[in-house]
């Protein structure tokens, strides 16, 4: 059996493979079953590799106008020889013939064909009747018209233009698409403004590749195309669809080239602030704020390596919040002032950990306050024009009812930025976290908005996960990371970690980052707008900036409070060490506690007791094996 089987299979090799099996459906008109029969058989000398050979009556459709100048001109013999019935006849059957030939045959050449055959039936029974004369020229121009018609229609026009082959950027993104075993296509380009390069739709085939598994490669992606990440820059669809996006390349690094930023602070509209631009000379906004009925501030949270741009990020916020007008900014500086110097002698601004928690504590009191006013506000719905009690959101142009005149006015309360660089700092100290937490959680309904700037934005380091999902649902900015773990840390679909420190000029990347704001194109690369140093403090300094009577008020009690407590801590420290002092001087020999504690005389036993711990935690006393106390030498 087995035999017989490769002797069956090795017959069958010299074979070629037989041609498929076409079926022409019986119920069918003559005229569509020759057609399908037709292209039935094209298709099979395409599968059997036959070469079709030109047919004689290739131009026979150009001949047609001819044969039917032929037939007009035959009345004239027929005048001749007075062959009146024949030409009648004749006329006759080259009019039946044409309809009938031309019954199953599209209208372009049915009304062609049909035209000129009674066309050409008229004439021949006229030239017939009447012989040559001068209405022979109208006979020529319908003739003329007609065959012009059709001639344009079936005029040889050469073969046909060869298909354009794949150019090097569908023959790189195949090759990438084989190796990453990738589902992709790529639909025609579009040309970039100032021609600048070029983006290309991206097709996934959803089921085995989604467009997040593409972006996830954003490194491969370059490479395929000898480029940079800022050159060479994958995206999702701006509609969200994952199984399409963007692929654009471009001709330079146009981030390379810092952009100065613009002197404009936001629009009070939207609360929208331009902040920096992607590769293809988009804009990049933060959002601030958000107006109307359930509008509120918007956090920010900025990432990043050291010398990577956080800190410019923070002025370029600051000078942005400042020119708008709407924003009373306070700086809260672990670092002593180091951070963001430019503004020390013109915001509220606390150096050091000890002032710091003192303005933390203030402002918190000031957002309590500042909520419990907005609860018992009367305000205006701008929709409907009605008057409501309490408001569960934010926004300074709201109008309400003045709670002494009883008029409506503009609520007029200014937005509260508080701006922490280096915050994981003043985070480590105790009580601080729960702070910052809660003006985050609480912030957004009373117009405060918090800004915080960290190395690294982890647990470990902003010590609440409540505090990082809240920033992380605000405007976000991972700058150059020196880990691969922040990007996800922030939530951004690009990769900090692989953005490079120098540019191909050797210029610092200062300035280049991920973001995820309203654009949501969090893995495209971007690059902040600049502020020099000498114009950021020229701006810092001829700026007006507006307050909060009751905020600097919070702040001052809480410094006033920080100071008196301080005050008192020094005081204590003094009598804790005058008390060590005379404990050391009663304890001249060997004592029993009993014993020392009735040499001090005019001390309280607890007082005796703490001084004692103190000193032996000091090392300046001991207690012996007979527990005795003793100095120690």
């Amino acid at each position: 059996m087995a035999k017989a089987t490769k002797a069956k299979d090795k017959g069958r090799r010299g074979r070629k493979p037989a041609a498929p099996a076409f079926v022409v459906p019986s119920k069918m008109d003559r005229a569509t079953k020759r057609k399908v029969q037709q292209l039935i058989d094209a298709q099979l000398e395409e599968i059997q590799g036959k070469r079709k050979t030109p047919h004689l009556h290739r131009f026979r459709f150009n001949l047609v106008p001819v044969c039917w100048l032929a037939a007009s001109l035959a009345g004239l013999a027929c005048h001749s020889a007075h062959a009146y019935l024949i030409a009648v006849i004749s006329a006759a059957i080259a009019v039946i013939a044409a309809v009938v030939a031309t019954k199953g045959r599209p209208a372009s050449t049915r009304h062609h064909v049909q035209g000129q055959a009674f066309w050409t039936a008229t004439w021949l029974i006229l030239f017939t009747v009447l012989g040559a004369g001068w209405w022979g020229a109208l006979w020529e121009t319908g003739w003329a018209a007609m065959a012009a018609l059709w001639t344009e229609r079936y005029r040889w026009k050469g073969p046909g233009p060869e298909p354009a082959g794949p150019t090097t950027v569908e023959i790189a993104w195949r090759e990438l698409c084989e190796e990453q075993k990738w589902f992709a296509t790529l639909g025609p380009p579009v040309k970039l403004a100032g021609g600048a390069g070029e983006r290309y739709p991206i097709i996934c085939n959803g089921r085995k590749t989604p467009i997040g598994k593409i972006i996830s490669a954003p490194d491969a992606v370059a490479a395929a195309y000898d480029g940079t990440l800022t050159t060479v820059v994958v995206e999702p669809r701006e509609d969200g669809v994952r199984s399409r996006g963007w692929l654009t390349i471009l001709k330079t690094n146009t981030l390379m080239e810092p952009r100065h930023w613009d002197g404009i602070g936001l629009d009070p509209e939207t609360g929208l602030a331009v902040v920096g631009r992607f590769p293809e000379g988009g804009d990049a906004h933060e959002r601030f704020f958000q107006r109307g009925v359930g509008g509120g501030a918007r956090h920010t949270i900025i990432g990043g390596a050291d010398g990577s741009g956080k800190t410019g990020k923070l002025d370029q916020g600051l000078c942005i919040s400042t020119a708008s007008g709407l924003f009373m900014s306070v700086i809260l500086d672990p670092q002593m002032g180091q951070a963001l110097p430019a503004w020390q002698d013109q915001l509220p601004y606390a150096c050091g950990i000890e002032e710091c928690m003192a303005y933390l504590r203030g402002l918190y009191v000031a957002m309590m306050a500042r909520s419990e006013q907005l609860a018992a506000t009367r305000w205006v719905h701008p929709r409907t024009d009605r008057v409501h009690k309490g408001m569960g959101f934010f926004d300074p142009f709201i109008e309400i009812v003045d709670p002494e005149t009883g008029q409506r006015r503009p609520l007029g309360l200014p937005y509260v930025e508080i701006v922490i660089d280096e915050a994981p700092i003043l985070l480590a100290v105790k009580g601080a976290a729960e702070l910052i937490t809660n003006i985050a959680k609480l912030g957004r309904k009373v117009g405060f908005r918090l800004v915080l700037a960290a190395q690294v934005p982890s647990l470990a380091e902003l010590k609440a996960a409540e505090l990082r999902s809240i920033l992380v649902g605000g405007n976000v900015f991972g700058f150059r990371a020196g880990d691969k773990v922040s990007g996800g840390m922030l939530n951004l679909t690009g990769k900090p970690h692989e953005l490079p420190k120098y540019f191909p000029n050797g210029e610092p990347t200062r300035g280049l980052c991920y973001c995820d704001t309203i654009e949501a194109r969090g893995s495209v690369p971007m690059r902040s707008d600049w502020i020099e140093e000498e114009r950021l403090y020229d701006f810092a300094e001829d700026a007006a900036y507006p307050s909060d009577a009751d905020v600097a008020n919070a702040i001052s009690v809480s410094l006033g409070a920080e100071e008196q407590r301080a005050s008192q801590l020094a005081a204590a420290a003094e009598d804790a060490a005058a008390q060590q002092l005379r404990v050391l001087g009663v304890l001249t020999s060997p004592l029993s506690t009993a014993d020392l504690i009735a040499g001090c005389d005019g001390m309280r036993v607890s007082e005796v007791a703490d001084a004692v711990d103190a000193l032996e935690t000091d090392g300046k006393i001991r207690r012996r094996k007979d527990d005795r106390l003793e100095r120690v030498p």
